[in-house]
């Protein structure tokens, strides 16, 4: 015949179009990092998370509510539509909140009220080391690279990340640079946005 199997290729934009739709949806793990973050630092990085997710297919992620990086990060996620999993590192059980600022643990309440799970990592109070932040975010870390497998999909790692200063003192509590190394040192893909000083 005639017609060679050229002719009977689609147009390539709708060639793409059909293998996006049936790509297999990400799958993220957040981290905030382990520093405070003004306001005007914020509106900065609200536009840079959003450019990120933009780029990406990001349907589900894991992560904590430790700072407010995780909250902003979590904020910006289900703004986008994304079904989040919150990982608690310890009970809480209330005591936290007179210690932090009230609009932070009101955006922390309601981040948790709109997440589709949240799962405690211990059933013990907070004892104030880091330790349990770095298990937590442990945790995090395997569902988000579980849920990846289960549906064949691409998984990655969002950090907000700070200064070297902002590094050695994140160290001391559960750090934003060993959760990216452990990330990292599993090949995982990890996506760094530079907190403003």
């Amino acid at each position: 015949s005639d017609v060679s199997s050229s002719d009977l290729d689609p147009p390539s934009a709708a060639r793409a179009a059909v293998l996006a739709a049936l790509r297999p949806p990400t799958t993220l793990h957040f981290h905030g990092g382990r520093h405070d973050i003004d306001a005007a630092s914020e509106a900065i990085l609200v536009r840079q998370i959003a450019e990120v997710l933009a780029q990406e297919h990001v349907r589900f992620a894991f992560g904590m509510l430790a700072c407010t990086g995780d909250v902003l990060l979590a904020e910006q996620l289900l703004a986008a539509g994304v079904t989040l999993g919150i990982i608690m590192p310890y009970r809480d059980d209330g005591s936290d909140a007179a210690l932090e600022p009230p609009e932070l643990v009101a955006r922390r309440r309601a981040v948790l009220a709109r997440a589709a799970s949240v799962i405690e990592a211990t059933e013990e109070q907070d004892l104030g080391d880091g330790s349990q932040l770095d298990y937590a975010d442990m945790i995090a870390m395997g569902l988000a690279r579980m849920r990846a497998d289960h549906l064949r999909g691409d998984c990655f790692q969002l950090s907000l990340a700070s200064g070297s200063q902002g590094k050695k003192e994140a160290k001391k509590e559960g750090g934003d640079d060993r959760a990216a190394a452990a990330w990292g040192a599993t090949g995982g893909r990890v996506s760094t946005i530079e907190v403003p000083p």
